[in-house]
């Protein structure tokens, strides 16, 4: 299999972030008297916080903006992810040993500040080439012209990447823009990310399975 570029999800995929990010919005829906548990955010785990703010606020909160409901929810989490943010394990030893064969994107439907943050908490950027954040795309995940995007400023067809990622929404954006996309279930089970081409338990398992294409490439 001849693999040139490989575009990597951030949150749930590289980075343990999914559970600041569920515990920084239940906190502030909370103070705002919204009594939110953790399977009521998993839903929205792959998608961009606009969309919980627009979801909550024409439901439940309809006195709140979206714009200030979201404004808040992303800078208390930059301010925790730059102190509580870890990759998962192994990450930064696969990437190093990754980047001497193909160069590495980033994929996210994160803002660029989230990921300044997520940056400022690990050695993550040192090992990518290109970063397509949700502030460089029209259109987010599920979309594809997050990896489209990707993959055009790799200079590399889409169909000679592999994808990560730990979310439907993230794996369907992937696969629509023509990527072999790998799940990894540190988000949700396998039935959930059954459209990936191929599904691992957790990141290490995944990166240590890319790796091992790359050496017989």
């Amino acid at each position: 299999m001849q693999i040139d570029g490989i575009v990597f999800d951030l949150d749930g995929t590289l980075a343990d972030t999914e559970p600041l990010h569920i515990d920084t919005w239940l906190v502030i829906l909370n103070n705002l008297g919204l009594k939110f548990d953790e399977s009521w955010m998993h839903q929205w785990i792959g998608l961009s916080d606009r969309l919980v703010a627009e979801h909550v606020c024409e439901l439940y909160l309809k006195d709140q903006s979206v714009e200030n409901l979201q404004h808040i929810k992303q800078q208390t989490y930059r301010n925790r992810a730059v102190t509580e943010v870890k990759l998962f394990d192994q990450v930064e030893e696969y990437l190093l040993e990754m980047s001497q064969y193909v160069p590495i994107a980033l994929a996210t439907n994160s803002s660029r500040e989230d990921v300044s943050a997520v940056f400022q908490a690990t050695n993550l950027q040192k090992f990518l080439k290109v970063i397509v954040t949700a502030n460089d795309v029209s259109f987010l995940k599920p979309h594809p012209e997050p990896y489209q995007s990707a993959a055009s400023l790799l200079g590399i067809n889409p169909s000679l990447c592999f994808a990560l990622e730990d979310s439907p929404a993230g794996i369907h954006s992937a696969k629509s823009a023509g990527l072999f996309a790998i799940g990894v279930e540190n988000s949700h089970p396998s039935e959930k990310l059954k459209e990936a081409n191929l599904i691992f338990s957790d990141t290490p398992k995944a990166l240590a399975y890319i790796l091992d294409v790359l050496k017989s490439n």
